[in-house]
């Protein structure tokens, strides 16, 4: 649900992000200039979100992500945002993303044992897949139907819901995990885990 929903948000919204901006008057150099900044916020951040679905749990991380596509939404809300507020807005959206993903992918791990994440980790590739197929017609849709404000309400929605789920999850260490106090593995200790 993180993994396809954070997708869902974050395809919808760049799908259309570039035409909005040069409908409203932007020339290609600062649609490019936008969407580079969008990009740098999906992947620089990585090795700092890495690290803080190991400090504080992946489903903290995963409810950030959606906390921020929550704000990327809301920033697109009652005005058709240009200029320096997209830009903004594309960013937000990126670093939302970027927890989602990092986030939701520490969760979907940590879910199943060590022999199955292969097959766990090509459900979430598959998930992300599909939500980025739907999430492209559907913002051309929505967009035509009520505008970018319909479009970034859509966006909130989602991220309200994948909020809900992770903040529902709480974090289990991975199969196997050493206990670090003791350092024996709590499967070991517990064979009921």
């Amino acid at each position: 649900m993180v993994l396809g929903g954070t997708n869902l948000v974050m395809v919808a919204i760049m799908a259309v992000a570039p035409v909005h901006l040069m409908a409203h008057g932007h020339d290609l150099g600062f649609v490019g200039l936008a969407v580079s900044g969008h990009v740098l916020a999906m992947f620089a951040p990585s090795p700092v979100t890495g690290r803080l679905a190991d400090r504080l749990g992946p489903a903290p991380v995963a409810a950030a992500g959606a906390v921020l596509l929550i704000l990327a939404g809301i920033g697109g809300l009652g005005h058709d945002p240009g200029g320096a507020a997209m830009v903004a807005l594309l960013f937000v959206l990126g670093l939302g993303w970027n927890c989602g993903v990092v986030g939701g992918s520490a969760l979907l791990a940590a879910s199943v044992p060590p022999a199955l994440r292969p097959r766990s980790e090509a459900i979430g590739e598959a998930s992300m897949g599909l939500a980025a197929a739907a999430g492209a017609p559907a913002a051309g849709i929505l967009v035509a139907v009520g505008g970018f404000t319909t479009l970034c309400l859509a966006g909130s929605l989602v991220g309200a819901a994948i909020f809900a789920g992770a903040r529902r999850r709480t974090w289990r260490r991975p199969h196997g995990a050493e206990d670090e106090r003791s350092g024996t593995s709590r499967a070991l200790r517990d064979p009921a885990r």
